[in-house]
């Protein structure tokens, strides 16, 4: 997920799709500090809960 959250950024995708990859990520629970971190670069008002 990664690899893929870095290539749309790099490739300067719309934020609608953008949104549609970040769906997919909280449809499937994912919760990684990491991706969160990335994703918030393009998607200021993306928010994850980060469990410990």
């Amino acid at each position: 997920m990664i690899w893929l959250v870095s290539m749309a950024i790099l490739c300067d995708v719309s934020l609608e799709d953008f949104q549609r990859i970040t769906a997919i990520l909280n449809r499937d629970g994912v919760n990684d500090q990491l991706l969160s971190f990335i994703i918030k670069s393009k998607e200021i008002t993306w928010e994850r809960v980060i469990q410990k």
